[in-house]
């Protein structure tokens, strides 16, 4: 933006005027900070949530989105997000994995003046082991007798 103007100075030996431009370089805008939260363990066949958040400095968050990579055996099953139009947001996703693995959740935060960034969190889906419930379970009944 560039400004325009003309001073006028009044002293007891005189007055004058100058023009003098005035040019207002703004500083160029901040993308969001993205937090996918910690990374994590699951059990295969069962639902999982992690929950991220975005804030911005110098603008509005105005959309927030998950995605999982590999896309195979694990499945996004719902997202929610919350907060957007604000300088903070909050956006949390429920997955299921099918198959064993390790899986990257990516959650990118867009402001209203188009600036992106991106967070990942990796998650690690395993077989359950139920064994060791049983065998701790004996154990204690065993203590108890």
């Amino acid at each position: 933006m560039t400004l325009i103007g003309t001073f006028f100075v009044t002293s007891s030996s005189g007055s004058g005027s100058d023009t003098m431009t005035l040019t207002i370089i703004p500083s160029p805008p901040v993308p969001p900070t993205v937090d996918a939260g910690a990374d994590a363990e699951t059990p295969t066949g069962q639902d999982m949530a992690l929950n991220g958040t975005a804030a911005d400095s110098d603008a509005s968050i105005a959309s927030m989105d998950w995605a999982i990579s590999p896309s195979t055996g694990c499945a996004i099953l719902q997202q929610i997000v919350t907060g957007l139009g604000t300088a903070n947001a909050n956006a949390s996703v429920t997955i299921q994995c099918a198959t064993e693995g390790y899986y990257t959740l990516t959650l990118t935060a867009q402001d209203t003046q188009g600036q992106q960034a991106a967070d990942a969190a990796v998650v690690h889906a395993m077989q359950p082991v139920s064994g060791l419930v049983n065998i701790r379970s004996r154990w204690l009944h065993s203590l108890a007798l």
